[in-house]
């Protein structure tokens, strides 16, 4: 599989696709979370199971939850698996507030605040 980096701009996120990890950086928010869901869909539609490694998302609001969601939705409609490793706390705590955390395949980053 290819490689793939995407730098997204004034957004400040970054998407990279590396075998099944589709590892997310920066913001994730109201104001580029459309964009990012749409890009991370089309990465990873040829991938029967993809990891989404959060470890590098700096900030983030409710929108990365309807994000998460959406990526299940599609994986799930596409007959893929899908994880969400390496969260952030905030992320984790955010999930939880919602009541998503029954619902997401989260895994929380210990080593993170």
């Amino acid at each position: 599989m290819k490689n793939n980096v995407i730098h997204l701009h004034p957004s400040d996120c970054n998407i990279t696709l590396q075998e099944e990890y589709l590892c997310l950086g920066g913001r994730l928010d109201f104001f580029n979370i459309e964009q990012v869901t749409q890009i991370c869909t089309n990465l990873v539609a040829a991938v029967s199971a993809i990891k989404v490694d959060l470890s590098k998302v700096t900030h983030s609001d409710s929108s990365a939850l309807a994000m998460m969601i959406a990526l299940m939705r599609n994986s799930k409609n596409n007959n893929q698996t899908i994880e969400f490793v390496n969260a952030p706390k905030f992320i984790v705590d955010l999930g939880r507030v919602c009541g998503l955390d029954s619902i997401l395949p989260l895994t929380y980053d210990a080593n993170r605040n």
